[in-house]
């Protein structure tokens, strides 16, 4: 072989092996580059909104899960967005993934990837969170979440907050002498015994009962001044609670009295939820917290003196004068503002706005009702009253008025005052606080049913008089049921007016109130009318005949 021959080969022979070290490389880096891992979470049990994973048991919200990685050691936790069908898509593949599981009362989380169990734990900081985690593989993972009911036993869980931290508690003489003493009776209430005679202490507050026992009756009596609350329940001192089948969770603190509210909430019952309205406090000595568009959460010292905003929607008033069941409040001179004396227990302001209609008030015998709409445009909160009156005009703005309406071909047949009101009711006292709208943001409607004694004519028009403004407006009458409709934007006095020679009485409207029904003062005025007319035309005949001697 020639040495040319040689160099050939060992140059493609070089070739080769560079070619295939660049497509190693090539290939390791696009694998690098598509590296990631795919989250698919099974079920037909949970919904997605907001990036949390929402789910039932048998028709019955169960708990949530939502999902975090974190790429390494050194970066923060990145919270994943799954797609409608629960998909996570370009999670780094080693990365550490964190599945954070809040169960519903009554519920144990259970998590599976890929089939397999994985073992979830109580996060020692946050109650009822449960925390599980996996190194993302490359390409995917199935996970599957389930909220189960824990029917296998009766368990309660002690817990107490010392110093806002929240720590698990031992049944035993420091619990007892701080907190409260609890018994519970497996017979109905018929005996009872403490906590931890005949339960198995499993540690960290747990007690658990016998598996036969399917429902203990609860006890328990404060030691000191204290609060707690079963699940979500707040606990009453020396009042029977019944438990069941699965986990409940007992926390203990000193007492601390709260003055809440909530505008929504799905886990809520609606009767504690605030509509219609809106609720706010004075901050003040003994009394702290905060308040937001979702509600308001106070602290107060028993004994303080509250102020309390309670500002209904339009068409809605706070009329209970309580609030929180029995607490009685007291109007104070602002509107919409009550004060009460904080007692030692929880204040909850539920659903105490009701809808409540606007007001007219007839004070006059030319009308017999009254209507009034689009307050809605000109008021936010309470409702509208209008009052109709006789006008207490003199005789000489009167005057004014008739020669303004003679001058429009209008003739005035009533003189009223329209006042028009914005009223909050002060509870259930019977009073209100009001305040007098002489003129509005935009107009209102106003409907008056008008009374057979001024009912003559077949249309009407409406004078407004506002201060030195006098003007005609447009008015719509309705014969058939006798209502006058207009608008106006400014309330004092309206004259209803109509055309001047169309009352129904004719010529003889100017004998001023003739009672037609009367026959014997009708014919008196025929006889006298006819006989003044006979003497008129009797009276030309003497110049007419000595026209004719002519």
């Amino acid at each position: 072989m020639s040495k040319i021959t040689i160099r050939r080969l060992l140059s493609f022979f070089c070739c080769i092996c560079f070619m295939a070290n660049f497509v190693t490389r090539l290939s390791s880096d696009l694998a690098f580059a598509d590296d990631t891992c795919t989250v698919n979470v099974l079920g037909d049990n949970f919904q997605v909104e907001s990036n949390t994973y929402s789910y039932t048991t048998d028709g019955e919200y169960s708990g949530h899960m939502n999902v975090l990685y974190q790429a390494d050691a050194s970066s923060e936790l990145v919270e994943c967005t799954p797609d409608q069908n629960g998909t996570i898509t370009g999670i780094p593949a080693g990365a550490t993934v964190v599945f954070y599981l809040v169960p519903n009362y009554g519920f144990i989380p259970e998590l599976k990837i890929n089939g397999t169990k994985v073992d979830v734990a109580e996060s020692p900081q946050l109650e009822g969170l449960y925390v599980g985690s996996i190194t993302a593989p490359s390409g995917e993972v199935s996970v599957q979440s389930n909220f189960m009911i824990n029917d296998a036993n009766i368990v309660l869980n002690l817990k107490c907050i010392v110093n806002e931290a929240i720590q698990n508690a031992e049944y035993d003489d420091n619990f007892k002498s701080t907190w409260a003493t609890i018994e519970y009776s497996s017979d109905g209430g018929t005996t009872y015994k403490e906590l931890n005679d005949g339960t198995t202490a499993g540690g960290n507050g747990k007690y658990t009962f016998d598996e036969s026992i399917n429902e203990v009756k609860l006890k328990v009596t404060w030691t000191n001044d204290i609060m707690a609350v079963l699940d979500q329940s707040l606990l009453q001192n020396g009042v029977e609670t019944t438990i069941g089948k699965g986990e409940h969770t007992a926390i203990f603190r000193e007492a601390v009295y709260t003055v809440v509210w909530a505008y929504s909430g799905a886990e809520i019952e609606d009767n504690l939820i605030t509509k219609h309205g809106k609720v706010s406090i004075d901050p003040g000595e003994g009394i702290e917290g905060t308040e937001n568009e979702s509600g308001g959460v106070y602290t107060v010292e028993p004994g303080t003196e509250v102020t309390m905003h309670l500002t209904p929607e339009y068409g809605y008033q706070f009329s209970q004068g309580t609030i929180s069941e029995d607490l009685e409040v007291t109007p104070a001179q602002e509107q919409s503002t009550f004060t009460f004396t904080m007692p030692k227990d929880q204040v909850i302001v539920g659903d105490i706005f009701t809808a409540n209609p606007d007001e007219v008030n007839v004070l006059t015998n030319s009308v017999i009702s009254g209507n009034i709409s689009g307050a809605d445009k000109i008021i936010d909160s309470g409702n509208a009253s209008l009052t109709v009156s006789d006008s207490m005009m003199t005789s000489e703005e009167k005057s004014k008025i008739n020669s303004f309406a003679s001058q429009n071909g209008l003739e005035p047949v009533a003189y009223l005052d329209l006042e028009l009101n914005n009223f909050v009711l002060k509870g259930n006292t019977g009073e209100k606080w009001e305040n007098m709208l002489t003129t509005t943001s935009s107009p209102v409607g106003i409907g008056l049913t008008l009374a057979d004694s001024i009912k003559n004519s077949d249309s009407y028009s409406v004078i407004k008089v506002h201060g030195n403004d006098v003007s005609v407006i447009d008015a719509n009458y309705n014969k058939s049921d006798g209502t006058l409709n207009f608008e106006s934007d400014a309330f004092s006095t309206y004259v209803i007016a109509r055309k001047s020679g169309s009352s129904s009485g004719g010529v003889f409207s100017s004998v001023g109130n003739l009672n037609t029904g009367d026959k014997n003062k009708f014919w008196v005025y025929s006889i006298i009318m006819a006989a003044s007319i006979a003497g008129f035309i009797y009276s030309f005949k003497p110049l007419k005949r000595e026209k004719y001697r002519i």
